[in-house]
């Protein structure tokens, strides 16, 4: 058996081919979370994963970017510091890699990223944090609590004919006790279906605009637009 390559090895060895393992694969989740990263082999703790790869520019670009692209692509872009400067990954242009897929997970995420050193320049790899099962769902902590999916309470989506006006929401359960909504359904005000996984609980109601006079006064409610 071939000695094994050390991880940092590893990832120069991806970072300069440009390539991502053989070992992980695309999958759809659900309507929250879209699409993830998951693992078609066994990893070690320690094992290099995937590199975060994008255009590396610094905090003046970054800073002239942020004002021109929609917080749908901004997302997408990763700010660090490197040798006392601020640098900015931008990962916004879609280039079949696996990078952006990749979700958030600052309870128990499985990976951690660190700055690696190749030929000069910083690149940003994914490293395992513990061992990682076949068919695991690769995550790190995108870090900061003000991330837009950790507070926001609803996603709306307004729908609309000429004769009929409802509301799509995705709703945290909390928002809601079980007698408003025993209450919404008995009045057919709302139609209800439950999305789940292992870590996050969803509630997707379609629902008449009225229904938003009986969320919890104390409830915040983000009214999310795009273009």
């Amino acid at each position: 058996m071939p000695p094994r390559i050390s991880p940092l090895k590893d990832a120069m060895h991806h970072v300069v081919t440009k390539s991502d393992k053989t070992k992980l694969e695309v999958k759809y989740i659900n309507a929250v979370k879209g699409h993830g990263l998951f693992a078609k082999g066994s990893f070690c703790k320690g094992d290099f994963i995937v590199e975060y790869r994008g255009e590396l520019i610094n905090y003046a670009e970054l800073e002239r970017r942020r004002k021109l692209y929609h917080p749908s692509c901004a997302v997408f872009m990763f700010e660090f510091k490197w040798r006392g400067k601020t640098w900015c990954i931008d990962a916004s242009r879609e280039d079949g890699s696996f990078r952006r897929l990749v979700n958030d997970d600052h309870q128990h995420p499985n990976c951690k990223i660190k700055k690696i050193d190749v030929n000069g320049k910083a690149h940003l790899c994914l490293f395992a944090l513990k061992d990682i099962k076949e068919e695991e769902e690769i995550t790190y902590d995108y870090g900061g609590d003000d991330c837009p999916w950790r507070t926001q309470q609803v996603t709306l989506i307004l729908l609309s004919s000429h004769r009929l006006r409802w509301m799509m929401l995705l709703v945290k359960p909390s928002l809601l006790n079980r007698r408003t909504v025993l209450l919404l359904i008995a009045e057919q005000q709302v139609t209800l279906i439950l999305l789940s996984s292992h870590r996050l609980r969803w509630m997707m109601l379609l629902v008449k605009p009225s229904f938003l006079n009986r969320l919890r006064p104390s409830a915040k409610i983000r009214f999310l637009c795009q273009d």
